[in-house]
């Protein structure tokens, strides 16, 4: 499935060659680019070696087009983006800022349901009111 990824606010493409570039920034202040894996459930990470984040860290995510802080409005430990699939659906994707934290959610804006991935999706389980689909 080739999924785009797109900024909430500018509706701008993230997904560059394989992999979803956001501008990011520690607690301590530090900043840079960072890649994930556009497979929902990959945690994957890269950036450059100097810019050094620590696992538990919370990191702060922006759109690299509108500069526009993608924290999630439900917790700021949440990042949101929106996934458009072949078929043209849209989904609302969370992930964790945490580093080393692994859980993503996909909220379908069409069929109104929330499916979680990975061992610390019910971190989160209170903010969508249900128990996740696995």
């Amino acid at each position: 499935m080739n999924n785009n990824f797109l900024c909430p606010y500018c509706k701008g493409h993230l997904k560059v060659n394989e992999q979803i570039v956001f501008s990011t920034s520690t607690q301590n202040g530090k900043s840079g680019l960072t890649c994930l894996s556009p497979q929902i459930g990959n945690y994957a990470i890269v950036h450059h070696p100097s810019f050094e984040i620590n696992k538990g860290e919370l990191v702060s995510f922006y759109c690299p087009i509108c500069h526009s802080n993608l924290t999630s409005n439900l917790t700021d430990r949440l990042v949101k983006v929106m996934m458009v699939n072949d078929s043209k659906e849209e989904f609302t994707v969370l992930f964790s800022g945490v580093l080393g934290e692994k859980c993503t959610y996909t909220l379908s804006q069409t069929q109104n349901e929330v499916m979680s991935y990975r061992v610390d999706s019910s971190n989160y389980v209170n903010f969508f009111g249900a128990s996740p689909e696995y």
